[in-house]
């Protein structure tokens, strides 16, 4: 029995054994049936959208010839070729697709040689002989490019001479700053052919922007003007993290800079009209239109409405711009070209409505809407809509849906051949992708309405009681429900397709623009549409008027969904940029997702939980590491390998200013100051791309010198995209009556950020880095904010690093009579001040290495005379751009400057003193 028993037992394990096996021998049948399958799909959509192919071939093209730089004339030649063969192959009878694949060879040498000759065939520029890296007077004479632009911009300051005392500098700083107003500055684009020399006129040629103070209206394209002004050549990087605006400068072709003080120092002298004509009737429309909104919207309501209708990003401020940006709704001025689908739309609406006889509907939304793009400037975004509108358009005349993935193709193909740089334009890449992913989401949503409609109707009920169903569905369900959940789709795909870029360019993850791109809609719709009809009709009486209150309050809308979204709590982080092969990764699983797995419920979700991780391990170490957003966690600090690092201290290039770095030898990291005089509402974001570039999402703390503007300027900057630990400043700081001081103090208190009050004897131990305040006392209210600067000794593997912030009598004094630091490094007080006596207290610090912060001024031999005395090396950003100091664990320090996007040493002193 038991022999008997076991018979069927072993026979089911073999007969189980024998189907795992012949499963197992399945596998590469079934993957090879589902391969062909793919394939063939595949190649049935891609010879469906043929025009995308052709996109893609340039794309190709372009990227080849990037890498490998063949002169033009190979590539032309080859094109040659590839083409005949083309062509002799029609008449051959070649297969097919060896036709198709010669026809691609042929258009992807093209393209490959269009970006060649675009990079070799610009003009030699002569104009940049003229200029130097320092401002120097010049007068030139030129042609009005394209349209006046305009930019907001608080007042500038007048930075003080070294001869004057700091009572007068800390009085006219503050008084400066109360009074601070918005001004605008006119940005003339130039074709510069003439320089001014006394009576005699020079020749020469290239491109510069003028920005003159005021707002200039009476220019148009083609207008011959003579400039008295100054200029300076555009320079490299200077601090570390610093985008290259040189390079960017020059794929435009410019390499100066121009300014001109006021609307007097430019003159009239002639007009182009035969090669500027459409330009000035174009640019004379859109000046009309922003006009009718001065009149009717007040800022900042009329320059949001201006970037909005006219494409004219440049009026919006940099506080708005910076809000946009952060809460992931900064294409609603000029990346996606919504404006121009929005309205076409809009238009076809109306004219359904009115009645309109269909051919008129078409023929006229078309003129409007090219008409449109061109007074916007037509711009790659505004190019690509206006595209897709004018086929979609185009194929309703003829009677032919077009497709709009060919549509997409063609504006593709169209822009790259015209200037193949745009390929690596970031706007033009984010707008295509945008507007890929929503047509792609749209067509699978429908596959999959299809699909529950079929399964619906196959179902036990039959169609009749899918009938009922569907007769039982009130509006929410029939409606309302299906374009929320649409609309929800297309955002999360658009903003998982789109956020790899953004974050690796910009430096932000917004998840709050999920929410926000959906409330958003109704009031941009709205205001775009009264805007435009505010531009039209503005003039008529009475109509203007009401037009211009919808537009107004329409705008404030989206204002303050704006602001509220900027002001939710996570709603954004700003991380340190990922790396360009993450970058790569990330979009081949965005490739991946559209090709595999867009097709189904499953499919959709499987897609957003791999791109969600990888984004969140784009920058895994500002997340979790020891300066990321939550900090470094046991579990992370025990895989990270346990060594001491260097301690590094960043004296940034911020002009005459002041903003340094501490970056300790665990990782974490401190900032002393972040101001500047002069533009300060760009210092924040030099502070920001260094600290990101040091890989640092939160600082441990803050430590404010003292109460002047070119010390504190960037610090609400820094607090609103950094995490900050704490804030310490003197004592009595906050009683400060500066209103910038007073706001600053305000963001704390919001924020939660701990205060501290430092004054002479604290003490604080920063891993293994001692932090010893040297001043000022508890107890000194006498002298300036100078006087009182917060002054800081840093002493790691026996090196000592003294930061005095603006020291001067009589806390100069104070702090000579303390015992002697003998310090290594110290940065120079007041930024190569004269004032006072700073020979003597170089003397008492007895460094050996003097670093100054500061402006041109700076750079002078009697700064260098009375600092480098005694045998003491000076050092100066103006000349050497950003300084570091390194000091090792051995004692070794290192001194280094900014150069060619790398850390140079340029200095170097052994452990042994």
């Amino acid at each position: 029995m038991d022999r008997s028993s076991r018979v069927p037992q072993d026979s089911a394990k073999s007969i189980s054994k024998r189907r795992r096996v012949l499963s197992l021998r399945s596998i590469p049948t079934r993957f090879l049936a589902r391969w062909r399958k793919w394939k063939s799909e595949v190649l049935q959509h891609l010879l469906a959208l043929p025009l995308m192919v052709a996109l893609l071939v340039t794309i190709v093209g372009i990227l080849l010839q990037r890498i490998f730089e063949v002169p033009y004339v190979v590539t032309l030649v080859l094109a040659t070729g590839s083409a005949t063969l083309a062509m002799i192959g029609s008449k051959c009878g070649f297969s097919l697709w060896m036709l198709r694949c010669t026809a691609g060879a042929t258009l992807a040498l093209v393209a490959a040689a269009l970006y060649q000759l675009e990079h070799d065939a610009r003009p030699v520029d002569t104009l940049n002989q003229h200029a130097s890296l320092q401002w120097k007077p010049i007068v030139v004479e030129g042609t009005v490019r394209e349209a006046l632009r305009y930019r907001p911009q608080l007042a500038r300051q007048a930075a003080p001479s070294f001869a004057s005392s700091n009572t007068d500098e800390s009085t006219a700083t503050q008084t400066s700053i109360a009074e601070a107003e918005t001004l605008w500055t006119t940005l003339v684009s130039l074709e510069v052919t003439q320089i001014l020399n006394g009576n005699e006129a020079h020749s020469t040629y290239g491109f510069a922007t003028v920005a003159v103070d005021g707002m200039l209206e009476q220019y148009l394209p083609g207008d011959r003007v003579r400039v008295a002004g100054r200029i300076i050549l555009v320079g490299p990087a200077r601090n570390p993290g610093e985008p290259d605006y040189q390079e960017w400068m020059q794929r435009r072709g410019e390499w100066v800079r121009l300014r001109a003080e006021s609307a007097d120092a430019l003159e009239h002298v002639g007009c182009d009209y035969v090669r500027f004509g459409m330009k000035r009737w174009l640019a004379y429309l859109g000046r009309a239109g922003r006009q009718q909104l001065a009149v009717h919207l007040p800022e900042p309501q009329c320059s949001l409405a201006a970037a909005l209708l006219l494409g004219q990003r440049e009026q919006v401020g940099n506080e708005t711009n910076e809000k946009l940006l952060a809460t992931g709704t900064i294409h609603l001025l000029s990346i996606s070209g919504l404006h121009v689908e929005m309205i076409a739309i809009s238009l076809l609406m109306l004219a359904v409505i009115c009645r309109v006889p269909r051919s008129v509907t078409l023929w006229g939304t078309g003129g409007l809407i090219l008409i449109y793009a061109m007074v916007t400037g037509s711009n790659p975004p505004v190019v690509r809509a206006t595209v897709l509108v004018l086929g979609v358009l185009s194929g309703r005349w003829v009677g032919r849906p077009a497709s709009v993935f060919n549509m997409l193709g063609l504006a593709g193909v169209g822009l790259l051949l015209y200037q193949p740089s745009l390929l690596f334009d970031l706007g033009t890449e984010l707008s295509f992708l945008a507007v890929f992913c929503l047509v792609l989401l749209s067509r699978s949503d429908s596959q999959l309405k299809m699909q529950e409609d079929q399964a619906l109707a196959s179902g036990s009920m039959g169609q009749a009681e899918g009938k009922n169903t569907t007769e039982k569905k009130n509006w929410w369900q029939g409606v309302l429900w299906p374009w929320l959940k649409s609309m929800v789709s297309m955002n999360l795909g658009v903003w998982l397709a789109t956020t790899p870029l953004v974050l690796y360019h910009f430096n932000i993850f917004s998840p709050i623009a999920l929410l926000l791109n959906i409330l958003l809609w109704l009031p941009v719709l709205v205001a775009m549409l009264s805007g435009l009809a505010l531009m039209l009709l503005g003039w008529v009486p009475g109509l203007g008027d009401g037009v211009g209150l919808i537009c107004y309050w329409s705008i404030v809308s989206v204002q303050s969904i704006v602001d509220w979204g900027y002001g939710v709590r996570g709603g954004h982080v700003w991380l340190p940029e990922p790396s360009w092969s993450w970058l790569v990764v990330a979009y081949g699983l965005v490739g991946l997702s559209f090709l595999l797995l867009l097709h189904s419920k499953g499919g959709r979700v499987a897609a957003v939980v791999l791109l969600s991780a990888w984004i969140v391990l784009a920058s895994f170490d500002g997340w979790f590491g020891p300066a990321g957003v939550w900090g470094e966690s046991k579990l992370v600090q025990s895989l990270r390998p346990q060594k001491l690092g260097d301690l590094r201290i960043q004296i940034l290039d911020v002009g005459h200013g002041s903003a340094v770095i501490i970056r300790l030898p665990d990782g974490t990291a401190w900032l002393y100051d972040a101001g500047r005089l002069g533009d300060q509402q760009q210092v924040y974001k030099t502070v920001s791309q260094a600290l990101w570039q040091l890989r640092v999402a939160r600082l441990n703390g803050v430590i404010l010198s003292h109460a002047d503007a070119d010390h504190y300027s960037g610090m609400k900057g820094v607090l609103w995209r950094f995490g900050v630990d704490q804030f310490a400043a003197g004592p009595r700081q906050w009683e400060h009556d500066s209103p910038v001081i007073q706001d600053i103090f305000q963001l704390l208190k919001y924020r939660d950020i701990k205060l501290v009050e430092w004054s002479r004897g604290e003490e604080v131990q920063l891993g293994d880095v001692r932090l010893s305040v040297v001043h000022p006392p508890q107890d000194q209210r006498v002298g300036s904010d100078n006087a009182r600067s917060v002054c800081v000794l840093l002493e790691y593997a026996g090196r000592k690093i003294l930061l005095p912030g603006d020291l001067e009598s009589p806390g100069m004094e104070q702090v000579e009579m303390l015992p002697r630091p003998n310090c290594d490094v110290v940065m120079a007080p007041h930024h190569g001040s004269l004032s006072g006596n700073p020979r003597s207290f170089l003397d008492w610090c007895g460094a050996s290495w003097v670093l100054i912060s500061g402006s041109e001024r700076a750079d002078s031999e009697p700064v260098k005379s009375v600092y480098g005395a005694a045998g003491r090396e000076v050092y100066l950003t103006v000349r050497e751009h950003a300084l570091e100091v390194a000091v090792t664990a051995k004692g070794s320090m290192q001194l280094s400057r900014w150069k060619d996007d790398a850390w140079e040493q340029i200095r170097e002193l052994s452990a042994s003193k």
